[in-house]
């Protein structure tokens, strides 16, 4: 039977618990740095990230950058600067958790909670790369004088990707986690029980 396999299975679990502690610290150091960005440079009252991602024509982004001034166009570009960072560990925590997941799934000869965990891999690259890509657009948008028709809708649809496979992802591998921890459940009661 064909299987979905990710790159992140084959890592080892030293290093993958390595990694994700650096990841959960880098995402704490992240935030902090991120809230004094945006409280000494943002304008108040200063639309979000999302905000702009979601506006789908030039006029809507235009009335977001209006709102912004100049100030908050200023932080918003360093909003987005930080940003890039974001995706990377978010997407990293989910992709090494689906692949630990998938890996011990496998050992246990279960194929289909396997290529959950593997799917949900997978969807969290994907999102990883609609995050990055829509970060581009947005670049895009906040410096242009001229927003062309299709940047807006173009922002708008990566956006929507990006948080469908964004979840979905999520979904899958903890779909897969319960799975695992189901199967440990089961491995015990049956151990318990005398059963082989």
């Amino acid at each position: 039977m064909p299987t979905l396999t990710h790159p992140a299975e084959r890592i080892s679990a030293v290093t993958r618990a390595i990694l994700l502690v650096s990841f959960f610290i880098m995402l704490f150091e992240l935030n902090t740095a991120f809230i004094s960005i945006r409280t000494a440079v943002a304008a108040p009252h200063q639309p979000s990230l999302e905000r702009m991602a979601t506006a789908r024509t030039p006029r809507q982004v235009d009335d977001v950058k209006a709102q912004m001034g100049n100030a908050g166009s200023d932080g918003f570009r360093l909003s987005l600067v930080v940003d890039i960072v974001y995706p990377a560990i978010y997407a990293g925590i989910v992709i090494l958790a689906a692949g630990a997941t998938s890996a011990w799934i496998r050992r246990r000869r279960t194929a289909w909670a396997a290529l959950l965990a593997s799917l949900g891999a997978w969807l969290a690259t994907a999102g990883f790369l609609f995050d990055h890509a829509e970060n581009l657009f947005l670049w895009r948008e906040i410096t242009s004088s001229h927003i062309p028709q299709w940047l807006p809708t173009t922002t708008w649809s990566v956006n929507r990707l990006k948080w469908g496979a964004g979840l979905a992802g999520g979904f899958c591998t903890l779909a897969a986690i319960v799975v695992l921890v189901g199967l440990y459940c089961h491995d015990r009661l049956r151990h318990r029980s005398g059963l082989p």
